[in-house]
């Protein structure tokens, strides 16, 4: 049995994965700031993500953990970048997967479940920050705006946005 770090695909992921994200965590010095090819970690975890679909379709024991971890990965870079939208897409998928594995015990460990839904969590608490603060900006806006058509504006968007249309 080869052990993981012997498999080219999982190599690239890890490379990937650390290269999009440890630079984010360290101090900015001019040695550490972003450069121009600094996606390319995110570009190693998409080219990662493409190769271990392509395996999973003739052997999905083997390769959707694969997959559910690289769409994780991906999650958590987005998240990193605030893209939410797109954090989500991934971690909804990578869920999907999990929870199917983890259902049938194909190579799925509560461990990795509970890891992604960390992440949906903090994304919907993310999420759940902006409302907040767009409902706060909205009732102000509401309060201190001169012309009626913003006011007016402002109510029915906090009405739709905040549901208690504060």
């Amino acid at each position: 049995m080869a052990r993981w770090w012997t498999k080219p695909p999982i190599i690239l992921a890890v490379l990937g994965v650390l290269a999009v994200l440890l630079p984010a965590r360290l101090p900015r010095t001019p040695i550490t700031q972003r450069t121009p090819d600094a996606g390319s970690g995110e570009q190693a975890l998409q080219e990662a993500l493409t190769t271990y679909r392509q395996l999973a379709q003739t052997q999905p024991q083997a390769y959707l953990p694969q997959v559910a971890m690289t769409l994780h990965n991906l999650g958590i870079v987005r998240l990193d970048q605030e893209d939410l939208q797109q954090a989500q897409t991934l971690m909804t998928e990578a869920l999907t997967i999990r929870r199917v594995m983890w259902k049938h015990r194909i190579g799925a460990e509560g461990n990795d479940m509970g890891q992604s839904l960390a992440v949906e969590i903090m994304l919907s608490q993310r999420q759940e920050e902006a409302v907040t603060l767009i409902c706060e900006r909205l009732h102000k806006m509401a309060q201190g705006a001169r012309e009626e058509h913003l006011k007016q504006w402002a109510r029915e968007r906090a009405v739709k946005v905040c549901k208690r249309g504060r």
